[in-house]
């Protein structure tokens, strides 16, 4: 029983040390910081005839960052939805949040997971807090390979 509630304890702690609460407009900063790196215009990102890209992002789980109107900036758009809330039609590629992470009071890591064609990626990045200003300092793409075959065990 012991073990148990030293368990929890450490559960709730691990926890508590990385769920920290990014106010949304950090986020909405980091989130257009995010959409603005070339690694993501130029897999995640649907492209106008102006040549403006537009990133959707489904913010369904973190439902504080959720906005109805679309952030403009310099030619490109982010869309910071979540299901249910807004149908948007003709979207052919986005990234879903999936874990926010503040390690450091001067740190926050997003990691965001897409699926472009039949491929499917891991998005990691990493936001370091210098003086006053957020810089990003990290971002790593990753494909994710799918099992080919997996074999279940008869019932």
């Amino acid at each position: 029983m012991k073990r148990l509630a030293v368990f929890f304890s450490i559960c709730l702690f691990a926890i508590g040390a990385f769920a920290q609460d990014v106010d949304p407009k950090i986020f909405r900063y980091h989130a257009m910081q995010i959409a603005k790196h070339p690694k993501i215009t130029k897999t995640f990102s649907m492209i106008d005839e102006q040549q403006n890209f537009y990133l959707y992002v489904d913010v369904t789980a973190f439902d504080e960052f959720y906005l109805k109107e679309p952030i403009e900036d310099q030619g490109f758009k982010l869309f910071l939805w979540k299901a249910g809330e807004i149908g948007f039609y003709n979207v052919e590629q986005f990234v879903t949040l999936v874990t926010l992470m503040q390690p450091k009071d001067n740190q926050v890591i997003y990691e965001f997971i897409s699926q472009v064609d039949q491929k499917r990626f891991l998005v990691q990045t990493l936001f370091t807090k210098q003086g006053e200003d957020w810089q990003l300092t990290a971002l790593k793409r990753t494909r994710i390979k799918m099992a080919k075959t997996c074999k279940f065990p008869k019932l």
